[in-house]
């Protein structure tokens, strides 16, 4: 089975707030667990060839957000599920880190168009908002997740989630 390596982060700004995007595409799915609307989540993506997880995490945020500066912490969360991928059954692997942020201002001139196809919305959340909406965000679990690193508590080993 192919494996799709991915970085995905927890950017923070000076509000502790959280980046998410709201993407819309039913061509990308969990089989044992398929969402058929928008969902919400944290900047990243798959690894370019020859790079690493940390080195695509920083393209990442400034090719989805335009922003530059800001300071990558620690690999804090792992997650590993078979995914459907435009047709195709993978193996998605993916490491999250930690990343703060001063300036909030967000620019879209870099996205890609398979990114510009399916990107609905993109927010700074606040954990009790996220706590009452309605809305579906990945992974699952995301404000217990979120307690302890909004917290200041950072896992000693990245944590394997769901």
């Amino acid at each position: 089975m192919k494996i799709r390596k991915s970085s995905r982060v927890i950017l923070l700004d000076e509000d502790n707030r959280i980046l998410l995007f709201k993407i819309e595409d039913n061509t990308v799915f969990n089989p044992d667990k398929p969402i058929n609307t928008a969902f919400w989540v944290t900047p990243g993506g798959s690894l370019e060839e020859n790079e690493s997880f940390e080195e695509a995490a920083r393209r990442e945020i400034w090719e989805e957000t335009g922003i530059d500066q800001f300071e990558l912490g620690e690999w804090i969360w792992t997650r590993e599920q078979e995914m459907n991928w435009k047709g195709e059954l993978l193996l998605s692997y993916e490491r999250y880190y930690i990343a703060n942020v001063k300036r909030s201002k967000i620019n879209l001139d870099n996205l890609t168009k398979q990114e510009q196809d399916v990107y609905r919305a993109h927010k700074w959340w606040s954990l009790d908002e996220i706590d009452k909406s309605d809305d579906t965000f990945i992974p699952a679990g995301f404000v217990q997740l979120l307690l302890p690193i909004l917290a200041g508590t950072l896992p000693s080993t990245p944590i394997c989630i769901e």
